[in-house]
């Protein structure tokens, strides 16, 4: 059985991920709203742009396990608005969502899993907005972009210690029909 934690599971990727692996794996979903009842499901209400909540989270792992697994979904667009109009609060919000609160739970995670000795993986969602700027959408593609060297170097670091049992990885979903993608559509061009 492998124990995954998952942020972001109460809508898009997120969600879908969960509904796929509760079946058959424990799954702790850590999203501000619940959205599922289930045996193997449990739940972490956490605003993921509250540093303080997400500094004092500490990984609750199942010795009975045989892999842990994180996967870092959860994110926001923020206002699509170009720099210098946009709302610095709203600004500093994205920036903790998308990469303050993934770095912590990267760092928490790894102190938890590496005293198990068990296999681990770590899984950060990007996106396209990594590699290539789109007007007023600064902060999410500036994030995105951090996510990623911020995961290249976790598996650089990894590789120098030789640990096998834990690997790293992003992931480029593509264009998802999320609410999100909505919230893009809907937006003034």
């Amino acid at each position: 059985m492998k124990q995954y934690f998952i942020t972001g599971t109460s809508s898009g990727i997120g969600k879908a991920f969960t509904e796929q692996l509760i079946p058959e794996h424990k799954v702790t979903g850590i999203s501000r709203n619940i959205f599922f009842s289930h045996r193997n499901y449990s739940h972490i209400k956490m605003d993921l742009s509250d540093i303080n909540a997400v500094l004092a989270f500490q990984f609750s792992l199942d010795e009975n396990a045989d892999e842990y697994i994180l996967i870092n979904n959860a994110g926001m667009l923020g206002e699509l608005k170009r720099t210098g109009d946009t709302n610095p609060e709203i600004m500093l919000k994205t920036i903790n969502v998308n990469f303050s609160a993934l770095t912590i739970l990267c760092n928490t995670f790894l102190k938890a899993v590496k005293k198990t000795g068990k296999k681990a993986l770590i899984i950060n969602i990007s996106s396209g907005a990594a590699t290539h700027p789109i007007a007023s959408w600064a902060i999410y593609c500036a994030t995105k972009t951090a996510v990623d060297i911020f995961t290249q170097v976790m598996a650089e670091e990894l590789k120098e210690t030789e640990n096998s049992l834990i690997r790293v990885y992003p992931n480029y979903p593509g264009i998802v029909d999320t609410a999100m993608q909505n919230h893009i559509r809907s937006a003034d061009p």
